[in-house]
């Protein structure tokens, strides 16, 4: 079924601008077959199925959906179909193999309309990414403080087998502290933020780009991430227990085991 797509209309056509499990953007078969002409739209699935099975087409998003099938005696009989839901490369390639007499015509709408939607969707992205960077980052450095205590540097350094002296921070602590930053923040966000400080380092860390109100909630989850830490057992337990509770991925411990302890830090 159709129920968990986003469909947005942009210049008269249906495009699923969410809902799959990668961030293309995707018209539905029928849809296409009208705009092409076929008496019968359900027809263009027959060209689909036989691209598919001639290996023209791979890899195409089917969804099983009701169809309704007129009975001669009066009312409808449902039926689950298949329905697919073309990118953009794909339904040109259909397209051109439907040999309509509209074909070169939609084409061009093809693309335009394609075109269309991925320009305002990364519109409203960059509306809403710069929205939530106004919230967050500050526009210039803040004044020196330390956001990961010992602790927390401790129990990372055990899990990465490393002897830690407590005096400066190993410096692979850096692309823990960026995959943190990018959960709990988002991927734009952090990206921004990097841009505004592309060589982090004492006395201009990332953390001191970030709003009084953004350290805060960094700081609030420290807890939390060095409790995930101490019981876990390896970096990739941790980073399971970490995205869990922080991005909402599936939990899966029993493939982890622990590491071997007694590397020194450099």
């Amino acid at each position: 079924m159709t129920a968990s797509l986003a469909l947005r209309d942009f210049l008269g056509w249906k495009v699923a601008v969410s809902g799959f499990d990668d961030t293309a953007h995707r018209i539905l078969d029928t849809d296409l077959a009208r705009k092409l002409g076929f008496s019968r739209p359900r027809d263009i699935r027959k060209l689909i199925e036989r691209l598919a099975k001639e290996g023209a087409l791979s890899g195409i998003h089917v969804r099983a959906t009701v169809g309704r099938t007129s009975m001669p005696r009066g009312g409808t009989r449902e039926t689950e179909v298949n329905e697919y839901w073309l990118t953009l490369e794909e339904a040109l390639f259909v397209t051109a193999k439907s040999e309509t007499k509209t074909a070169n015509e939609i084409l061009k709408a093809i693309i335009n309309v394609f075109l269309t939607a991925r320009d305002a969707i990364d519109a409203e992205v960059k509306q809403r990414v710069g929205y939530v960077a106004r919230l967050l980052l500050s526009d210039a450095t803040c004044e020196w403080d330390l956001m990961w205590p010992a602790d927390f540097v401790a129990v990372m350094c055990r899990l990465h087998g490393i002897a830690w002296d407590g005096r400066v921070q190993p410096r692979f602590l850096g692309s823990t502290y960026e995959r943190i930053y990018r959960t709990v923040l988002t991927d734009e966000v952090y990206d921004l933020l990097k841009s505004k400080n592309p060589e982090p380092r004492f006395g201009s860390n990332h953390h001191q780009w970030l709003t009084p109100q953004a350290r805060e909630a960094i700081r609030s989850a420290i807890p939390r991430i060095t409790t995930h830490a101490i019981r876990s057992r390896s970096p990739e337990e941790f980073w399971a227990g970490f995205d869990h509770e922080f991005a909402g991925k599936m939990l899966q411990l029993e493939f982890f085991a622990p590491k071997r302890i007694g590397k020194k830090a450099s």
